[in-house]
Parts: C-alpha cells; structure tokens; sequence
C-alpha cells in the first residue's frame, strides 16, 4: 500500500499527506502503537531493536514512553530520510512557530528592523515548500527561520555562520543561505553554544544528556574537531543521533552504543573513540571528573524529580561543569508533575555562573555551573 500510494501521489504529497496524519490526527486522535507492534517490520533496524530491547524504561516518565512509541512509529512510517520533519519535530524543533503570535515570533520581530523583516518576508515568499507542511505553512515557518538568521548576525554569530550549515541529512525544515542551508535547530545551537563559550572554551571533551538527533554535537564537533563527544540518552533518540552523526563525521571513530555490564570491557574503545554513544545506566560506569562539560538542553524538564537528582549526583562526580536549559514552569503529562527552575537543585560546593532568561525562547531559562577544582571549561 505505501509503495502505491507513493506511485499515485508523488513523493512530495504522500509524505505531506504522512506528516499531517502524524501531526494532526495520529497525535490527537489516538495512543501510538507501541514500539514492539514493528518489530518485524521490514524497515525496523535491529540496531535499533537492540537498543529498545536492551535499554528498558526504568525510571523514564510515562510521558517518554508514550513518546518513545510515537517516534519509533514516526520512525518506521516516514523513514530517516525525514526524520528532521517528524520525529525531531518532538525534541526542539518548535512547530508552534507556524503560529505568528508565538512568544519567539514576536521577540525576533521585536529585535529586528522594519528592513530586516521586509527581507524575512521577501525570502520566504520565493523560498520552496517543506513535504510534511501545506505551501503557507511552509513559508511562514520560513519567514520565522529568517527572522532568526538575520537576529544571529546581530548577535555576533556571523563567524559561526561561515563555518557551518544545516547538514542535508534528514529533510531539515531549513531554507538557503547562500550556498548553505540554515535552520532554526541549527540557530538554537547556536546561540546556546554562545551562552556557552563566553565563559571560556577551554573544554576537550563533552557529554550530553538528552542529545535529541545531535545538532549541537554536529556544531560543536563541527568547531571543535579535537573534541572528545559523549551523548547519553533512551532510544529511539540514540538510534538517531548515532546513526545521523556516524554519517556525517565518517573521518571520527564512532564507539557505538552496545550492552555492556562493566566499563572495564570497553574502556580501551571508548578513551581510543571521538564519539560515543550510551544509555543513562553506562554514564553512570564513567570515571571521576573525566568530562569537562555536562550539557542538558531541553530534557530535565521531562524527567520526575527523582531522576533529575540521580542525573545531578552523576553528573556533580564525573563533570566540571554543567550548562543546562530548562521551560520556566514544565507539566509532565501522564505524571502530574509541575517543575520549575528551584527544582534544579546547585550541586554541593558548585558555583552558579548565571541562570538567566533565553534569547528567543523567552519560555525557558538556562543556568551555568561550574564544579569543585580546575575546570578545563573556564580557560579563555
């Protein structure tokens, strides 16, 4: 049915028509099915299986499990080629941006010139369609995506801009900035990675919890390309990411997520390795203070306040710092869970360096810590 429905419509339509069924009525009409209705699906990578099976769902909110059976569905129907237009629209990719009173919306146009919006407005109106979004949609998305690569200019980020682009990868929601392609995601890492390094850029090595598909790993190992890279995280998110930038950074040893029970067996591959990928229960096998940097965005949030104190120990023993970003006020779904930033609790005998209002999402706040003794972070 999918290859003759694909052959009626066109590719363009068949996955416009795919996307709106996803964002519209699989997501209010019905629960997903769960991930093991595809496990004998033709297009259900066992690597991926692999992860699902062995990962398990312990001490994950109700709210992720029932997200993490969307995107393997997501997954499977669309297929990765378009994992940038449906499943990465659950991580940070902001769809309420289609919605011209969004807070976001309203502080780029607050912050630009009566020029520089004409400009968001000419070049969205000539720029192409988006496949999982309708024509005006699109555009409008567009419009919102210039507006921010106009806002990075202002704020510094041009050297930033020449450097790196939206990798093609995907099917990014980006548009054409020359001869690169821009997004929204990338804008987002951007400016985080700029909250950042104004306290230094000293650090060698990183670990992120909750890395979505990668795009502050592909910016930062894009600028730094000695850095040392580990992302942490559930599947089908680590599936992703590792799969995204595995084929993205071909030149980098890859140790790729595997069960192991003891750090020992792997310790060899993993300090020989550039990027690394391992579930929640492995970052906790990591030795004392081997990592420079802690990076959480868009992900504690999510988490019951229990887990968030068991990350915050973790991450207190084997980190210098941590930079992480958080909504102001979060309502776990299922859970019945309201967070807000006192729940974030400073590590003992850290030091906050901000915690302060983001740029552009105004919704959300980010914090940086500093840990005890010399942090490779805070060299200049």
């Amino acid at each position: 049915m999918k290859a003759f429905l694909k052959d009626r419509l066109g590719h363009d339509r068949y996955y416009a028509l795919v996307g709106l069924w996803h964002r519209i009525i699989g997501k209010k009409s019905r629960k997903p099915l769960r991930w093991e209705s595809y496990a004998d699906h033709p297009e259900f990578d066992p690597a991926l299986k692999d992860m699902l099976v062995n990962c398990g769902t312990g001490g994950v909110s109700d709210y992720w499990k029932e997200l993490t059976d969307k995107n393997v569905e997501q997954l499977i129907q669309c297929g990765f080629g378009n994992f940038k237009q449906t499943v990465a629209l659950n991580y940070f990719t902001f769809i309420e941006f289609l919605n011209p009173n969004h807070p976001q919306v309203k502080f780029l146009e607050s912050h630009l010139s009566q020029e520089d919006i004409a400009l968001a407005k000419s070049l969205a109106a000539t720029s192409p369609k988006h496949a999982f979004f309708p024509l005006e949609q699109s555009r409008f998305y567009n419009y919102a995506t210039y507006l921010f690569w106009r806002y990075l200019l202002i704020e510094g980020a041009g050297d930033i801009l020449e450097k790196v682009g939206e990798p093609g990868l995907g099917n990014p929601l980006a548009v054409a900035i020359g001869p690169k392609l821009f997004s929204q995601d990338l804008a987002n890492s951007i400016l985080e990675y700029q909250s950042i390094t104004r306290h230094g850029s000293g650090f060698g090595s990183v670990l992120e919890i909750g890395a979505g598909y990668g795009r502050n790993a592909h910016l930062l190992l894009s600028l730094h390309p000695d850095l040392k890279y580990i992302i942490v995280d559930i599947p089908p998110a680590l599936y992703i990411s590792q799969r995204y930038l595995s084929e993205i950074f071909r030149n980098k040893t890859i140790f790729r997520y595997r069960n192991f029970l003891d750090f020992e067996q792997i310790r060899k591959e993993f300090l020989a390795a550039d990027v690394i990928f391992l579930t929640p229960g492995q970052m906790e096998q990591l030795d004392d203070k081997s990592v420079d940097l802690c990076l959480a965005v868009d992900c504690l949030h999510e988490m019951r306040p229990e887990r968030i104190r068991e990350y915050f120990d973790t991450i207190t023993r084997i980190s210098g710092g941590l930079y992480f970003k958080c909504r102001k006020e979060t309502k776990i779904p299922f859970d019945n869970i309201v967070l807000t930033e006192k729940d974030y609790p400073l590590p003992a005998g850290w030091k906050k360096i901000y915690s302060k209002e983001c740029r552009v999402q105004v919704n959300f706040f980010e914090a940086l810590y500093r840990g005890n003794g010399d942090s490779a972070l805070f060299r200049k």
